[in-house]
């Protein structure tokens, strides 16, 4: 009873306390490093620290980002350096090859050999250059387009590829799309036109053949034999253009019939040019 009611030894143990509290405090602060380790410590300022530690994590964070990127940009240097050397050696061969004056068939063949390896390489450090999982110059990561009109439509896109801005691309054109065409060496007159005329064509996996025959080759030999009969009266222009027009009304027909994708039309020189109908490196065909 004595002690608790003994007013100065409860002013020590509460001093004792407040000393060891305070003691407690400081060790916590120098085994962290930190000022400020809990709310009680100062509310104002817990609030700017961790605003200012979530800043840190983030420019930690962007900092990791920026060394993984470097890391990328190197492996796609170090793959595009072996890429250009490719390049050059096979400038050089071609250089090489064109000295017909020296170069024998052995020599041709040759450096023939080292074009397909140095080709086959270019190929191979293309499909093989990655970071991590993903490839670096196969071109997975690139975008492919077509024009329309005056509009960019793209062709496809992976789910990784990332958004256009606001305000779109700005598109430079450095090269306008053309289209496949197959022109004739020579035009069909009525004195060349013989025995008729065969055409066969193959545009994506699709087959088309235009032959003169039945009502065509009937039309085509009144307009001969007229000619034939009375070069005078029925000169050779005028009836090298009328065969013209009827093959080229008959032959659209059949394209069209067969579902293939060309035009056909009689040029300046009117010889015959088959064309296809859309643009770009793609489509194609043969005649």
């Amino acid at each position: 009873m004595r002690i608790r009611n003994n007013v100065a030894s409860l002013n020590a143990l509460r001093y004792t306390n407040q000393n060891l509290q305070d003691v407690k405090g400081s060790i916590e602060k120098l085994s962290s490093g930190l000022k400020i380790n809990r709310a009680q410590d100062a509310p104002a300022g817990l609030i700017a620290s961790e605003r200012l530690r979530g800043a840190i994590v983030g420019l930690q964070q962007a900092h990791s980002n920026t060394e993984n990127s470097l890391s990328m940009v190197q492996t796609a240097e170090s793959s595009l350096n072996g890429v250009s050397e490719i390049l050059i050696r096979l400038k050089q061969l071609t250089v090489h090859a064109a000295n017909e004056a020296v170069n024998d068939d052995a020599m041709l063949q040759a450096d023939q050999i080292e074009v397909d390896n140095l080709l086959e390489s270019l190929h191979r450090i293309a499909q093989n250059t990655s970071f991590g999982h993903q490839k670096l110059l196969n071109g997975d990561m690139g975008v492919s387009g077509t024009t329309v009109g005056n509009d960019l439509r793209f062709d496809s896109a992976s789910p990784t590829t990332p958004s256009s801005p606001k305000d779109g691309y700005e598109v430079d054109i450095t090269q306008v799309a053309t289209q496949a065409k197959k022109k004739g060496l020579e035009p069909l007159t009525v004195e060349n036109i013989g025995e008729g005329l065969k055409v066969v064509i193959n545009e994506g996996g699709r087959n088309a053949e235009f032959e003169v025959r039945g009502q065509v080759k009937e039309e085509v030999g009144k307009i001969v034999e007229s000619y034939q009969s009375d070069p005078q009266r029925f000169p050779k222009e005028q009836m090298s253009k009328d065969i013209r027009t009827l093959i080229l009304f008959h032959l659209q027909n059949a394209i069209d019939d067969y579902g293939v994708n060309l035009d056909v039309f009689e040029g300046p020189d009117q010889t015959f040019t088959l064309r296809h109908r859309d643009f770009g490196e793609e489509p194609s065909f043969s005649v």
